[in-house]
């Protein structure tokens, strides 16, 4: 059933949209030629005369340049009109204001406004809402724009920067559903991405001091392949930030920041690279995001994330700290940068989330000043600083501190720390592959666990993605998925008579020592696994999108699959059916699932709809069956 605050919004924005469309009348396109500048500049240019809405502008015949600004005022009946150039010819120094909200569809034109000031403006929305910039053919512009505005259709748009970029770029809000792709120079207000077009934000190298990021407010991303840079530093201006403020994902959808690099500082030394995030960062839905800090070229190397950092449901972060400055045969000369720092602040995991978190590595000293100087390398940085959430649930986290940089002449730097905790972190499920520094992980019953590196083989072949509990006395199972070369990296107390299982294999893991060096291959064999199961899969089917079966696993698109269970006894929990696709890696790509309490003696069927994220390979799927404590209730079954 609908929640009747989302009816309620729909029909809300349902209405908003009617009441805008009623100012706009349908009719047949005219298209209006224009031949001289004149026609187009001011509120009573020749070109409005007999204007309506949905006409094209057409600057075919028009000279590319003209000697003064040009400034075509959009009147306020006017709310969609067709800006329609040649993609050979730039037009200079002419911009477009909208007195009321209005659609501008932009048709091959290329706006060069490369001066200074207001007269700099290519596009000004001025009401706040409504405002829509639809793309169509390859459009290429210098010039800022402001107001709110939405983005769509499916061709290109490039914003580069002008000769005076303190004031470049879109000043205000975006939301971007579009199926083409964007870039701009920065975004100051707030980010929306909708659809499967892909955005660009930020990166470029200022001409002047001014250094920007690549967006100053919130960046919500539903779908699409989203990438934002800040920009590179300029003089004695350290590399800024990707984004300053919130990002959440959802839906698949992917994003890149990437902190700006620094730039040389002519022999004054010190200036280093910016952040790829200031703010907290939400990921669900099996969303993905890759944040880096900038490399420093005189400094230190940027900090991948300063905020928290929250991951649900299948979603995967990979974090690195920008690599510190090298120092080369350059007019630099000094010691190495060190590396970033891949998070500063808290973690949290959950559902099948995965989390790699990195330092920078430290910057090499390649040269030697003189015969009286020498430098030393920089040193790595360390993976997470902070906090890390309780990990109690399957979840894949693995930390590392970056190398430390080398040195031709004089010391090399060391290795950062894969961690550096405020508290001990509680660790009782997962695969956790990193090194505490300075406190002892718990788990969930306060006892000190001790990290283990275990290589599973079943038929001396490894034990590849697959859900294996280890059982101990005294102590709660402790469950986890092997990656894709068998291994196991877990957390556990100091003991002996641990067995693992896996289904209906198992073998003995003799003893944990009271260190983080407990290594093993363990062979696993017959028996100590499920006994009496009390579901029996019956069958897994994949089919189309009209119902066909499918003879195997679609790499790309959507599809559907279908699980049927038999319930053999009473397993007395609820119980959770589940389906997961993971490509040639062994990575995770799609998971659902669903629960419910089941009759014994009945049968059970559940499907769902499968979409590949975009640029991904599916090779598997894989139905369980579980209890509400991660138990497995049956043997699964694998296409």
């Amino acid at each position: 059933m609908m929640r009747k605050k989302s009816f309620f919004g729909f029909v809300f924005a349902f209405m908003f949209a009617i009441m805008n469309l009623q100012a706009v009348t349908v009719h047949a396109a005219t298209i209006h030629v224009v031949e001289e500048w004149n026609d187009l500049n001011g509120t009573d240019a020749p070109i409005w005369t007999d204007f309506q809405n949905g006409d094209t502008i057409s600057l075919e015949k028009l000279k590319q340049w003209n000697e003064n600004r040009v400034k075509v005022e959009i009147p306020s009946e006017i709310h969609a009109l067709t800006i329609h150039g040649l993609p050979e010819v730039t037009y200079e120094y002419i911009g477009f204001t909208a007195v009321s909200y209005v659609a501008i569809t932009l048709d091959n034109f290329n706006g060069h406004n490369n001066i200074s000031g207001g007269a700099g403006d290519l596009l000004t929305f001025s009401s706040p809402t409504g405002n829509q910039l639809v793309l169509k053919g390859n459009n290429n512009v210098v010039g800022n724009i402001y107001g709110n505005f939405e983005v769509l259709g499916d061709g290109s748009f490039k914003q580069s920067y002008s000769n005076r970029p303190s004031s470049d770029g879109n000043w205000g809000n975006v939301t971007f559903n579009h199926t083409g792709s964007f870039e701009s120079v920065r975004i100051t207000g707030d980010v929306t991405v909708l659809n499967s077009g892909t955005v660009k934000i930020g990166g470029g190298r200022s001409n002047e001091n001014t250094v920007s990021y690549g967006v100053g407010g919130n960046v919500v991303c539903k779908a699409g392949n989203t990438t934002i840079m800040g920009s590179q530093g300029r003089h004695l201006t350290d590399g800024e930030s990707a984004v300053k403020g919130n990002v959440v994902l959802y839906n698949d959808a992917a994003l890149t920041l990437i902190g700006g690099d620094g730039v040389e500082s002519l022999g004054n030394g010190g200036n280093g690279a910016g952040n790829g995030l200031i703010g907290n960062l939400f990921l669900y839905d099996s969303s993905s995001a890759v944040v880096t800090g900038g490399t420093g070229t005189a400094g230190i190397g940027g900090t991948g994330v300063v905020g928290n950092v929250y991951c649900h449901e299948n979603s995967v972060i990979t974090c690195r700290g920008g690599n510190g400055a090298t120092m080369g045969d350059s007019t630099f000369y000094g010691d190495g940068g060190d590396g970033g720092t891949g998070i500063c602040g808290e973690l949290f995991l959950y559902d099948f989330a995965k989390a790699s978190v990195t330092g920078g590595t430290g910057g090499s000293v390649n040269v030697k000043y003189n015969n009286y100087q020498s430098y030393s390398a920089g040193n790595g940085g360390i993976g997470l600083e902070g906090k890390i959430g309780a990990i109690n649930s399957l979840v894949h986290f693995t930390a590392a501190g970056g190398e430390g940089g080398t040195s031709y002449y004089y010391s090399d730097g060391v290795s950062g720390r894969a961690t550096r905790l405020e508290e001990p972190p509680v660790l009782s499920a997962g695969y956790v592959n990193a090194n505490f520094y300075g406190t002892r992980p718990v788990n969930e019953t306060g006892d000190p666990v001790f990290k283990a590196e275990l290589a599973l083989l079943v038929d001396h072949e490894p034990l590849a993605n697959a859900l294996v509990a280890i059982k101990g006395d005294n102590m709660p199972d402790y469950r986890a998925h092997t990656d894709s070369d068998g291994m196991l990296y877990a957390y556990l107390p100091q003991g002996t008579n641990y067995t693992v299982v896996h289904d209906r294999y198992s073998a003995e893991l003799p003893f944990i020592w009271d260190n983080d060096t407990n290594q093993a291959a363990l062979e696993l064999i017959p028996g100590g696994g499920v006994s009496d199961p009390p579901y029996r899969i019956l069958g897994l089917k994949l089919k189309d999108q009209t119902g066909a079966v499918l003879s195997s696993v679609p790499e790309t698109g959507t599809f559907l699959a279908e699980l049927e269970a038999e319930k053999l006894n009473d397993s007395k929990n609820k119980e959770y059916f589940i389906i997961a696709v993971y490509d040639e890696n062994g990575i995770l790509l799609n998971l659902s699932y669903m629960w419910g309490v089941v009759q014994t003696g009945k049968t059970s069927s559940f499907g769902c709809s499968v979409s590949i994220p975009a640029g991904r390979h599916a090779k598997s799927v894989r139905a369980f069956i579980w209890d509400e404590n991660m138990n497995p209730l049956c043997e699964n079954v694998v296409i």
